[in-house]
């Protein structure tokens, strides 16, 4: 028989899939060569590794990203579209997709002979194949007839979480229990710090998390997890010791050197950070699935940018473009680098690539060209730029939906 019930492609809780939805759409931009912007595409891989590194270990994210990302503000008709579509999710969900105690039977329960273990190993082997909704309806069942079973308890609470629209607090309650009963599974607690967090309940996240290292010490996955629960708390000196942990366990890892920068970065710990990045330019090979090398190589321009290293830093951006020449804030940023070396008639082409991939975001391109312009004697284009930098910002914020 076929499975025909929904799988974890989207929805609740956030999934990489969606943290890079995000990325791609909603991508921060740095406003000069010297400044770290909050939402940048760099900034965002942090929270990923709440979503990375708990999907590696427990198949699920362990931080929402919307408790840490600022997503963009969205309008009335907007906001209400969402809300019907939400609605006709949810109907979708659990009125044609959830399936029957039978179905469920049919399906996972190869020994039926077997009685409630029969079934308990259902559950189990539904959950293993993401078939969350199988799994619950297979863990309820045994604990019709066995109250006491903590690893129906913790599959029912596991299947909650990752289920498309997740029930959280029961989720909780179904880990915690199956904990009480004698669950000692690191990944149960893995479930219960990222529900925690979600709840905003931090102490609690953090002592889970806590916990499934206690248990499993060398699973780097949790360092990475703990690393950025404490990020989220303000909790840095903590981070950077987890992220020094992983790369104990592995010095190869690029991901963690460019996490470790990034808060390095929000530290003041501008040497430090340039060289951890200089480890991800090292380290990470061209065909990564979700290469970081080239934002490494933009990182460390913006660091030496503010150590006056202007030359340096049109080396590291023209480097970076070898990664993503779709980049616009990339040609904004080699431009100021040309313009601060008194390259203008560069910085002109530079300015003029990155408004022509992005005209309406481009409002810094335009004051700069303008500025550049001006240093060329080209005073008539300087002006129609500085009047296209004035639309924009008079431009509202966000354009409504109103049909």
């Amino acid at each position: 028989m076929p499975n025909v019930y929904p799988k974890k492609d989207f929805g609740h809780p956030n999934h990489l899939l969606q943290l890079m939805s995000i990325n791609k759409t909603a991508r921060g931009r740095v406003d000069s060569a010297s400044s770290v912007n909050v939402v940048t595409k760099s900034n965002l891989l942090v929270v990923m590794s709440l979503v990375s590194s708990a999907s590696m270990l427990v198949s699920c994210d362990t931080f929402s990203v919307s408790d840490s990302v600022k997503k963009p503000s969205q309008s009335v008709a907007v906001k209400k579209k969402i809300k019907e579509l939400d609605g006709v999710l949810e109907e979708f969900t659990f009125e044609k997709y959830r399936p029957t105690l039978e179905q469920a039977q049919q399906q996972y329960v190869v020994h039926p002979e077997d009685g409630i273990r029969g079934v308990l190993e259902g559950a189990s082997a539904a959950f293993k194949v993401a078939d969350y909704y199988s799994a619950e309806t297979l863990a309820d069942e045994v604990l019709k007839h066995d109250d006491k079973c903590a690893l129906a308890y913790v599959i029912r609470g596991k299947a909650r979480c990752n289920a498309v629209i997740g029930a959280d607090d029961a989720a909780i309650k179904d880990l915690e229990k199956g904990i009480k009963l004698g669950d000692n599974d690191s990944r149960t607690y893995a479930y219960l710090a990222r529900l925690y967090f979600v709840k905003k309940q931090n102490k609690k996240a953090l002592a889970a998390i806590d916990r499934a290292i206690e248990l499993e010490p060398d699973q780097r996955a949790l360092y990475k997890s703990r690393a950025a629960l404490c990020v989220a708390v303000g909790q840095k000196t903590k981070a950077l010791s987890d992220y020094g942990k992983i790369l104990e366990l592995d010095p190869e890892n690029s991901d963690t050197y460019f996490m470790r920068a990034q808060l390095h970065e929000t530290m003041s710990n501008k040497d430090a950070a340039f060289n951890d990045y200089a480890q991800v330019v090292k380290i990470e090979k061209r065909d990564e699935p979700v290469p970081i090398k080239g934002m490494a190589y933009k990182r460390r321009a913006v660091i030496l940018s503010g150590r006056g290293d202007h030359k340096k830093a049109v080396n590291e951006l023209t480097e970076a473009m070898a990664f993503d020449d779709d980049d616009d804030e990339l040609f904004r940023l080699r431009g100021q680098e040309y313009a601060a070396q008194g390259q203008y008639r560069r910085a002109v082409l530079d300015y003029t690539r990155a408004i022509s991939m992005a005209p309406e975001f481009e409002r810094g391109a335009y004051e700069s060209r303008a500025v550049a312009y001006e240093k060329i004697g080209e005073f008539g284009l300087a002006k129609k730029d500085r009047e296209e930098a004035k639309r924009l910002a008079d431009k509202p914020a966000e354009e409504h939906i109103d049909k």
